[in-house]
């Protein structure tokens, strides 16, 4: 997770199979004691050992 002034938050891990979807709320996303904090705007990169699809 990137910010505009706060430090990145790496190695999230969240796992979907294949050939599905998942909804994700961020706001549950953490890593260790650490989390997306509450209305702080941010950008995620995902990373895939496959392909991935946007559909909207």
């Amino acid at each position: 997770m990137y910010f505009e002034d706060c430090p990145l938050l790496e190695s999230i891990v969240a796992c979907v199979g294949g050939r599905r979807m998942k909804h994700i709320r961020t706001s549950g996303l953490r890593k260790g004691d650490e989390g997306i904090p509450i209305g702080v705007p941010y950008t995620i990169e995902i990373k895939s050992s496959i392909p991935v699809i946007y559909t909207k």
